[in-house]
């Protein structure tokens, strides 16, 4: 009778194991099915009917999206079908199964007139639906004419003026008196021209830190009932001294090897080029000037590399301005992996 009770004790273990390991696959078993899912997308309000609007502006829509499937929901691609007037952009990539994201949409009115129709396209791993089209459509109302539409003030040459006409396609309640532009760096004003029309003269400041670029600016009247005219002004505003490439980069061999450097500058401060010092003599240069300006070709010869790679130098141009001051120009020089 001793050896009953342990195998009954066994088996009641046995038992209670089977039990155990039965419960566990029946509760993992919903698991792996989910990790195993597929995603599924959906979208609110995909159709954005955004009406007839004036086109003094940007229109702002955010397009809601949803993972409705057991998988995770992985959005590709977020194409818009206009580059000029219509950018869209995402909050997330990744939307795990039960969780959403919103896809904004931004609508440059400035730029349209007359019926608009336009489509963000939406690839994603559902394999159901892999392509969707979020659409907009509605009518935009021309409230001004501006000529030129996209103004260019040109600072190649220092600073310049540009300017553009604004003529009104309503009656306003008073006449265009107003500029205002976030960047201090310019100044505009507004003045009438007659027959209705109004003229934007934009000038930079003197001495203008900027790259190339565009400047957002707004026209107003003195009465809030008037619309805004708002302009997006181009600065083109190229460095002062272009350097193409900006470093030097040979091969680690004996044979001899030229790359060439081009020096081009822009503007009313040019610099001319007095000199070309390589860093060894394992250099040779030859300075190769553009008749017609401060633009140089620079030929740059080396033998004898090491097989060692990385920088092993400059190249010192000595250049000089009109009141005869010097300045140093280094360009780097590599030594590229054999």
């Amino acid at each position: 009778m001793r050896w009953v009770w342990p195998a009954m004790l066994w088996d009641c273990a046995g038992r209670s194991l089977r039990a155990i390991v039965v419960l566990a696959v029946f509760l993992i078993l919903p698991l792996c099915d989910k990790v195993s899912g597929e995603p599924r997308i959906t979208i609110d309000h995909q159709f954005w009917d955004f009406g007839t609007v004036t086109n003094g502006g940007i229109l702002s829509h955010d397009y809601c999206i949803s993972n409705a499937g057991d998988g995770p929901l992985i959005i590709s691609d977020v194409i818009s079908t206009c580059g000029v007037c219509l950018h869209a952009y995402i909050d997330t990539t990744n939307i795990p199964p039960g969780t959403r994201t919103v896809i904004h949409a931004k609508l440059d009115l400035r730029v349209l007139d007359g019926a608009v129709s336009r489509d963000i396209l939406v690839n994603c791993n559902d394999p159901q639906n892999p392509a969707s089209v979020l659409e907009l459509n509605g009518v935009s109302l021309r409230m001004y004419q501006v000529i030129p539409l996209s103004p260019v003030l040109d600072l190649t040459a220092g600073p310049n003026v540009t300017t553009a006409e604004i003529t009104p396609l309503f009656k306003l309640h008073a006449p265009l008196s107003r500029v205002s532009c976030e960047d201090t760096n310019f100044r505009a004003d507004v003045s009438p021209e007659g027959g209705g029309t109004f003229l934007l003269t934009v000038r930079a400041a003197d001495w203008f830190p900027g790259d190339s670029g565009v400047v957002a600016m707004t026209i107003r009247s003195s009465d809030s009932n008037d619309p805004p005219c708002s302009i997006g002004v181009y600065v083109r505003n190229p460095p002062k001294m272009e350097l193409l490439p900006t470093q030097l980069t040979f091969q680690p061999q004996a044979e001899e090897q030229t790359r060439v450097l081009w020096l081009k500058q822009h503007g009313s401060s040019l610099l001319a080029l007095l000199d070309a010092i390589p860093p060894s003599s394992n250099f040779h240069c030859e300075i190769d000037p553009d008749p017609d300006g401060y633009d140089y070709a620079i030929y740059v010869t080396a033998s004898q590399l090491p097989s060692t790679r990385g920088r092993i130098g400059a190249l010192l141009l000595k250049m000089m301005d009109a009141s005869h001051q010097e300045k140093d120009v280094n360009v780097p020089i590599y030594v590229a992996p054999p």
